[in-house]
């Protein structure tokens, strides 16, 4: 080998030999340091080469090898220096610096299939490195490695709170339908996993897929206990109790709930919901008074729903369900004087109770609040009439009259002013009935002509009445008197000869 040393190694050469061959065999490794020379001086290759030479006789001088391994990196030798690092990697089998040394080498050289041989030793090597374990997921996931893949991932999410790693593992698992091997990695690692939510509820899931509720609904609990504003758990551990038929305990749970936060209009909702659910349930077996109880629970939360009261009056059977549905409404009245439907509705219950002053008492306050509505002051009026509040009916039939409302409207006030013997008004009022000619309509303006002294206008009206109702005791007595004023002695004798049959006189 023809080597052109430097002048400086020259001299030191000379200083050596100067001092004698024994004391350079024992002082000096002369090999070695021609390669630390060579390497100075920028002669890597040739450094290299008695680097080289030295490891064959000294094969336990782990650094000089690596420095060897390093300098053929240096001087794009990759192939030689990774079979340096293989022989070194045989020598020392465990050494974690080796083999990470290895994988990048075989990383640089884009042996993609040695490189996962490689980080399977240094994982075995360093069980606890999280970067090793994210290169050997990738490398499996290139690959298709299933079964390696989940063990990996298995191990790394042991190791550190990596939510896209925990979220990969668990959807491989679910997706091959591995539940019990999530339930087994959880109830195993659960106690040393950063993130105490995330795994309860993935410990959930499995157990739901395995039809393990009970064990699921636990979990829920747990992960609802850990963080109380997760609402999508709280609305699963709602639904999953509800299921189990345990309506109580989710009941219990959204009432705790909205104590916390009672203007959440969400929780209200849902919760009521609930009470629904459950009162339909109880109703279903029987339980009519466990039903009504729910029911009064709804009403709770929303005291001025009138259709929850109302339901839970229709609850009840006969005159049980008008008094339910009065006392109720009342209730609701007390926090909400000015609610235009309850006063509607407790009207309407009284009616249907045969309270006819508790009646037009509540249809008054549906008109002072809907003066504008026809129908509501007819209704008004003819429940004053019921009451025998003929004053104050009268003065909403006009008003009804005069505003152009019904045929009835006439009918009805024509017959009250002839009560309050106000025949001229009566009279005036009830020429039109005849547009209308039925018998109550001819009747009226016949009886109402007759009190007001027009006769010529009721003879003949209550000559059709009477030959069409024959036993009319009042038609019979108002043609008499009629015939009798007009001199009509015909017809005042025929009257007077039926009313004395009629009333049984001889």
């Amino acid at each position: 080998m023809s080597i052109q040393l430097p002048r400086a190694v020259w001299l030191n050469l000379l200083q050596v030999f100067a001092a004698g061959v024994l004391v350079l065999a024992l002082i000096f490794p002369l090999e070695h340091a021609l390669g630390r020379i060579f390497e100075a001086d920028g002669q890597l290759e040739t450094a290299t080469k008695y680097y080289q030479s030295w490891n064959e006789k000294h094969p336990n001088d782990y650094e000089s090898r690596w420095h060897t391994a390093e300098l053929l990196l240096d001087t794009v030798n990759p192939a030689e220096a990774l079979l340096a690092m293989e022989a070194m990697a045989e020598d020392w089998p465990g050494d974690a610096r080796i083999l990470a040394r290895l994988v990048e080498i075989e990383d640089s050289l884009l042996h993609v299939e040695q490189v996962i041989p490689r980080l399977e030793a240094l994982a075995e090597v360093v069980p606890d490195d999280v970067e090793v374990l994210q290169r050997l997921t990738d490398h499996y996931r290139w690959f298709g490695e299933k079964e390696k893949l989940i063990k990996t991932l298995g191990s790394l999410v042991r190791l550190k709170d990596l939510p896209d790693e925990r979220a990969e593992f668990l959807e491989i698992l679910l997706a091959n339908r591995r539940y019990e091997e999530i339930i087994e990695f959880y109830l195993a690692y659960m106690d040393t996993m950063p993130n105490q939510l995330e795994a309860r509820l993935a410990l959930y899931e499995a157990y739901v897929r395995t039809n393990r509720i009970k064990e699921a609904i636990v979990q829920l609990e747990l992960a609802f206990a850990i963080d109380p504003s997760r609402v999508e758990v709280l609305e699963e551990l709602r639904d999953q109790l509800m299921a189990q038929e345990r309506w109580q305990e989710a009941i219990d749970l959204y009432r705790a709930r909205l104590a916390t936060n009672p203007s959440n209009v969400k929780l209200r909702a849902e919760l009521s919901e609930m009470y629904q659910i459950t009162a339909d349930k109880f109703a279903a077996s029987g339980d009519v008074e466990g039903a009504r109880l729910q029911f009064r629970k709804r009403i709770e939360l929303a005291p001025t729903d009138l259709s929850l009261r109302l339901e839970l009056a229709s609850m009840y059977r006969g005159n049980e369900e008008s008094r339910v549905a009065i006392a109720e409404i009342e209730a609701l009245l007390k926090q909400q004087g000015s609610h235009p439907e309850a006063w509607l509705a407790l009207a309407e219950h009284h009616s249907w109770a045969n309270h006819p002053k508790e009646a037009a008492r509540a249809y008054a306050k549906v008109h002072a609040q809907r003066p504008s509505d026809l129908n509501v002051r007819r209704i008004l009026a003819n429940h004053l009439l019921w009451a025998e509040s003929n004053d104050e009916a009268l003065v909403h039939f006009r008003f009804l009259v005069d505003a152009g409302g019904a045929m009835a409207d006439r009918t009805t006030l024509v017959d009250l002013l002839l009560d309050k013997n106000l025949t001229a008004e009566a009279f005036g009022l009830a020429k039109p009935l005849l547009r209308s000619p039925t018998a109550q309509n001819r009747q009226l303006y016949a009886y109402a002509a007759a009190a007001s002294g027009h006769c010529t206008e009721a003879i003949p009206q209550l000559q059709w009445i009477t030959e069409r109702q024959a036993t009319n005791l009042d038609a019979w007595e108002s043609l008499y008197d009629c015939a009798t004023k007009e001199k009509d002695p015909a017809t005042a004798l025929r009257a007077l000869r039926v009313l004395k049959r009629l009333r049984g006189e001889k």
